[in-house]
């Protein structure tokens, strides 16, 4: 059917305090106006078939107000209104607003009041609103901010480009289809129980990923030497690993066997978050040179070990080419060893220089280092408020997964799990707004994650909450799909934020300023041990921590795919299929690295398994709308595998970057001792 902005003649209602007009000599009659012209515009219309209500403008003295105004309203499709202490106090625009409600319920929408916040209003900012009706529908709809341009010209290029913005809301919401209630009901029935058809329960996907994570322990254990063997190995792995002269040739030539260039680049990516062009070799070389350049940066790099590591997990079949590795590198045949033993290394090195900061060996050269560790020790206050972010925003992502409001309307066991999931969202929220407000940013940045995320979260967390509330479950639903439009977006961008933060923390300059206490101190010094220990630990952690953090982005970026194509392969009309074909193809391009990186991993085979068994059924896009509940099934089985691989990777990260912003609360009590030194 079609949408509201079709109609013949197109009415919108501009609803405001005329003693506020009056006050500021017309100003909200000339918003009005631009509007008005803006909205004309952006919808095509001529000033015969589009009008924007205003009392002013359209009562003339005398009439009966209240038969006009209803008249106004049943023309009516959307509704603006201006929000001030006076309008909120005034009986009048209480009736517009609770007359354009009704209005709203006739045309079965809920989505076409768009309020503008014109000046503070005191309930807005404590809890008073939630005792207010109207109040309580305005902070709903996630009013339009405009306290800070009420006093500029409404022709200013700052307030027109607001304008712009907020009329285009509107057309958007104007220009949704109409739907008739048969269509409605259909349109419902898919949507209700979509994420639970699209995804897995949330007990199912942590299931799936501890028995991976269980498997590979087992497999470990196995591997993992006996006490004294572990012994001499610790020892043995504190000596610099070598490789030179024909040997470093030999290598050269093993590895030059089995990977073209672009696969190097990709296992360099993986490994290092680094571009093997831009951080190693130069482009325009041979396969043999350019091999040979790597391994001599790596070598100068200390870094040798986690690379062949990745080799060897990179083409276990190549036998020749690990039996190589093992004469070369013997360190590169053992997994690395938990993240706890090189943090520890760092932690007891940190403590030792705070014990010994009076020293004048120690003291200077922790003095023109200052700088250094206080960078460092903001970095890993970024890196642990962008994970908790992350992961509170994870935790209520998969909490929807289970929530069926068809369920909870006839089932009080449903209902009673669904207002303790709000309750947990509700915390959850509070939460992201403590972190939000304690970020180690300029307040600019606090402010505008708190106007990105903060803020819209919990106002449809709050909606949700009201709504389930009072049982109101088409309320309810708008409020989910507010929060699943955040999410969709969201978690996305704090995955940028994460991956800058983890690519540019200063560790060069840690090591830097630790090398500096090595070079003051006597080589007898029994402290000089451990602070080389604590910089072997570091050569360890981090570029384990840059290669975790770039296989998360690439599985966000999977998952952002994932989540588009889980929409059409839902729909399942032709049109849906060929936009599912896009990105389909496009995962396909992400996930293949990651498949050839550890291509015996029970994640690569049984994902790849569902991969094939969809693709056999998949191969005419034609055929598909007939095959549609097949291809759903076979879809979802590689979509479950992919999901519970995504939270195994997001869980690891969370414990390693866990683990790593430990090394924050000694280099701050270092930090807070230094000044003392004399």
């Amino acid at each position: 059917m079609a949408s509201l902005a079709d109609a013949p003649d197109l009415v919108g209602f501009f609803s405001y305090s005329r003693e506020d007009d009056e006050g500021s000599d017309g100003r909200l009659s000339k918003l009005r106006g631009r509007i008005h012209e803006e909205l004309r515009f952006q919808l095509g219309r001529s000033w015969r078939d589009f009008r924007l209500w205003q009392d002013k403008a359209t009562i003339s003295h005398g009439e009966l107000w209240e038969d006009i105004i209803n008249k106004g309203i049943s023309e009516s499709v959307f509704f603006i209104p201006i929000i001030t202490p006076t309008a909120v106090k005034s009986p009048d625009c209480k009736f517009e607003f609770d007359s354009f409600l009704a209005r709203e319920r006739e045309l079965d929408r809920n989505d076409l009041i768009f309020p503008i916040l014109y000046a503070p209003v005191p309930a807005l900012r404590d809890e008073r609103w939630r005792q207010d009706p109207l109040l309580s529908i305005i902070v709903s709809r996630q009013y339009e901010e405009w306290r800070n341009l009420r006093h500029l010209d409404v022709s200013s290029t700052e307030v027109a480009q607001r304008i712009e913005k907020f009329c285009a809301n509107i057309c958007r919401a104007l220009e949704q289809e109409r739907l008739s209630p048969e269509q409605r009901r259909d349109t419902e029935a898919r949507q209700v129980p979509e994420a639970e058809r699209r995804l897995p329960q949330e007990a199912e996907i942590k299931q799936r990923a501890e028995e991976e994570e269980r498997l590979r322990e087992a497999e470990a254990e196995k591997r993992r030497p006996g006490k004294d063997e572990r012994h001499r190995q610790e020892e043995f792995q504190q000596a610099e690993t070598q490789i030179d002269g024909e040997d470093l040739g030999r290598l050269t030539t093993a590895i030059k066997k089995a990977f073209n260039a672009d696969e190097l680049d990709q296992l360099v990516r993986i490994t290092f978050s680094e571009s093997l062009y831009q951080s190693y070799v130069g482009r325009d070389l041979t396969d043999e040179v350019l091999v040979f350049k790597l391994l001599e940066a790596l070598e100068r790099r200390g870094t040798t070990v986690i690379f062949l590591r990745a080799v060897r997990r990179a083409r276990p079949h190549k036998q020749d080419l690990i039996d190589l590795i093992g004469k070369l590198c013997p360190q590169s045949m053992n997994d690395p060893p938990p993240a706890t033993a090189p943090i520890g290394t760092v932690i007891a090195a940190l403590q030792t220089l705070k014990d010994r900061v009076v020293e004048p060996d120690v003291a200077g050269s922790l003095r023109s280092s200052r700088d250094k560790f206080d960078e460092v020790a903001g970095g890993f206050e970024r890196l642990k408020a962008n994970i908790t972010l992350y992961d509170c925003l994870q935790t209520i992502q998969i909490q929807l997964y289970t929530i069926d409001l068809s369920k909870a309307r006839d089932d009080p066991s449903a209902l009673l799990m669904l207002q303790n999931q709000v309750l947990q969202f509700d915390l959850i929220t509070e939460h992201i707004s403590k972190v939000a407000q304690s970020l180690p940013d300029t307040a600019l940045g606090r402010r505008m994650e708190m106007k990105r995320l903060v803020d819209p979260l919990t106002q449809a967390v709050h909606q949700l909450r009201d709504a389930i509330s009072g049982l109101d479950y088409p309320s309810a639903a708008l409020a989910l799909n507010t929060i699943r439009g955040l999410l969709r977006r969201e978690p996305s961008r704090i995955n940028v934020q994460l991956t800058a933060i983890a690519e540019n923390l200063p560790i060069g300059q840690f090591i830097e300023a630790i090398e500096q206490v090595i070079r003051e101190l006597d080589e007898e010094d029994p402290a000089v041990d451990m602070l080389r220990s604590a910089l072997r630990g570091l050569h360890e952690l981090f570029p384990r921590l840059k290669g975790q953090v770039l296989e998360h982005d690439i599985w966000q970026s999977i998952e952002q795919e994932l989540s588009a194509a889980d929409r059409d392969v839902d729909r399942g009309s032709l049109e849906a299929m060929q936009e599912f074909q896009f990105h389909w193809k496009a995962v396909k391009l992400k996930i293949t690295p990651l498949w050839h990186a550890n291509p015996q991993e029970r994640w690569v085979t049984r994902s790849q398994k569902f991969s094939d068994a969809f693709e056999m059924i998949f191969q005419d896009v034609a055929e598909a709308p007939s095959r549609a509940d097949q291809l759903r099934q076979r879809y979802n089985m590689f979509r479950l595998e992919a999901l519970a691989r995504f939270y195994q990777v997001d869980n690891a990260l969370d414990t390693l970057s866990g683990k790593i912003v430990e090394i924050g609360r000694p280099l701050n009590a270092l930090l807070r001792e230094i000044p003392n030194a004399g």
